[in-house]
């Protein structure tokens, strides 16, 4: 499944991305939620239930070195969808049994859908750019769920389906200052190729986004142009 038709009973949409270093993630990601009251630090009682409403259908097949288009934010507002939400958390369990990582949910839903959450508004830009940066700075490994909404308590919502969009394994694809990186050349023994470095611009496996005129998130392989 390299697509999947955004359906009118979608009311939410959700972009998650799971990292392993806290500073790509801003401070200011981290002091919104402590603001909100929402606990940073995933409890074990908090982990069981997530895992426990872990019965979404996988609408988006994992695919590997994902780049996600800067339209498809354009294209999702068109289709009447709106920042309305940022949810961060530190969890336990990744690649390694105890290792933290670092979950940040950026929420979108269908106009008319989402509660207004006070103060929200005057972060709403930021919070977008932060989206923007994490998608143009990588690659990820990508997969699709559409799943029932649920509560802050876990407990499910009727007839609300919501889309997920996982965003894993980071493979940077620009250095910290938003340029490429620069790297050596070489040639197929491994030796260096040139007397200084080169701008690193690795290609995608796949593109993610959606057609302008349509309706569906798509996976489009990458061809080199």
């Amino acid at each position: 499944m390299k697509k999947f038709q955004l359906r009118a009973s979608d009311r939410r949409v959700s972009f998650q991305f799971s990292v392993s270093n806290r500073s790509l993630i801003p401070d200011s990601i981290r002091a919104w939620n402590e603001f909100r009251g929402r606990a940073v630090k995933e409890t074990d009682a908090r982990a069981f239930v997530r895992k426990q409403n872990l019965n979404g259908v996988q609408v988006l097949e994992d695919a590997q070195e994902v780049y996600v288009h800067e339209t498809l934010i354009t294209n999702l507002e068109r289709h009447g969808f709106r920042l309305s939400g940022v949810v961060y958390s530190e969890r336990q369990g990744g690649q390694a049994r105890n290792q933290t990582y670092y979950m940040v949910r950026f929420v979108f839903f269908r106009e008319g859908f989402a509660d207004q959450i006070p103060g929200f508004e005057d972060h709403r830009e930021e919070f977008a750019c932060v989206l923007r940066k994490l998608m143009k700075e990588a690659f990820w490994k990508v997969r699709g769920y559409q799943n029932p909404m649920h509560d802050d308590r876990g407990n499910e919502l009727p007839n609300l389906p919501a889309i997920s969009l996982n965003f894993e394994a980071r493979m940077a694809c620009l250095g910290p200052d938003g340029k490429p990186e620069m790297r050596w050349q070489r040639d197929q023994q491994g030796d260096r190729i040139g007397d200084t470095k080169v701008p690193w611009q690795p290609d995608p496996k796949f593109i993610l986004g959606i057609h302008p005129g349509g309706d569906e998130i798509e996976l489009f392989p990458y061809v080199k142009k």
